[in-house]
């Protein structure tokens, strides 16, 4: 679901908008993503911004 993203080994499910700010597990907001891009989200190295239900584009956070 990750735009340019060809790993297809395993899947973690992010939240858009996460639980903890009233994000749902639901089609729109639900994204299947390789782990490895959902560690980067989750340590702030990416940003993701939603292209469609089904796809994400990532953009490299740049250092301050």
């Amino acid at each position: 679901m990750v735009q340019g993203c060809e790993y297809n080994k395993t899947y973690d499910i992010h939240r858009l908008i996460e639980g903890k700010n009233g994000g749902t597990y639901e089609i729109g907001n639900m994204f299947a993503i390789c782990p490895n891009h959902h560690a980067e989200i989750h340590r702030g190295l990416i940003d993701i911004e939603k292209i469609d239900d089904c796809t994400l584009k990532t953009t490299k956070k740049i250092p301050q």
